[in-house]
C-alpha cells in the first residue's frame, strides 16, 4: 500500500508509451486423403506509440495424417524493419539506425496418437 504513487506513475508512463494493437493471422489448409497442405500470413504491428514498425510472417507446409501418427514439415519466414535511436541528447543530432532482418526456419513435427 505504501507504493500507490509509484504504481500510478509507472502505469501512466506505460499508458503514454504503449498502445493497443491488432495482430492479424490468416491461414488455410487443404486436406487430400492423408495429405495436408497449409499456407499462412501474419502481420504484427509495434505496440509503441508513434512507431509504425511492422513484422510480417509467411508460412507454408505439408503434412501426412494417419490414424496412429502424423508428420508435418513447414517453412516460416519472418521479416522485420525497425528504427533504433541509440543516443537521444539535446546537444547532438539524432542518430537513426534502420535495422532490417529476415529469419527463415524449417520446422518438423512428428506425433503419435494414442
Amino acid at each position: 500500500n505504501s507504493f500507490d504513487d509509484a504504481e500510478t506513475a509507472v502505469n501512466t508512463d506505460i499508458s503514454n508509451q504503449l498502445q493497443s494493437v491488432l495482430n492479424v493471422r490468416l491461414g488455410a489448409e487443404i486436406a487430400m486423403n492423408i495429405l495436408r497442405f497449409r499456407a499462412g500470413v501474419g502481420l504484427t504491428p509495434s505496440p509503441f506509440i508513434n512507431d509504425d514498425t511492422r513484422q510480417y510472417t509467411y508460412s507454408g507446409g505439408i503434412g501426412v495424417r494417419e490414424k496412429a501418427w502424423y508428420l508435418d514439415i513447414a517453412y516460416r519466414r519472418l521479416q522485420n524493419q525497425a528504427q533504433y535511436y541509440p543516443y537521444l541528447t539535446q546537444r547532438a543530432p539524432i542518430q537513426e539506425v534502420k535495422n532490417s532482418f529476415t529469419n527463415s526456419q524449417f520446422l518438423m513435427t512428428i506425433g503419435l496418437k494414442f
